[in-house]
């Protein structure tokens, strides 16, 4: 699953405290390895933590036809596209 990507119309998310638990702010990604608001690996991330497992706040203003989440594999060719009405994400 590492090597899989993602590009989310996402440029906020909900941070986590050390307890992994929500701690109620909403933060940019940008600079952060929960940026996926362009296509990269999942893998890509924090080798002590690796993937991703975090809320992402979807962009209100996102194209609603447009798949919220296309994810695809490089080796395989797959692809999953995921349509929601939801104001978030978690991956």
């Amino acid at each position: 699953m590492l090597d899989h990507e993602v590009e989310l119309p996402a440029s906020r998310y909900t941070p986590t405290g050390p307890d992994l638990m929500l701690d109620g702010a909403v933060a940019s990604v940008a600079g952060t390895r929960m940026d996926v608001t362009s296509a990269r690996s999942i893998g890509d991330s924090d080798p002590k933590r690796p993937g991703l497992d975090h809320n992402l706040v979807l962009d209100p203003d996102r194209d609603r036809k447009a798949a919220a989440a296309p994810f695809s594999c490089p080796k395989t060719g797959l692809i999953l596209r995921l349509w929601t009405d939801e104001p978030a994400l978690q991956i």
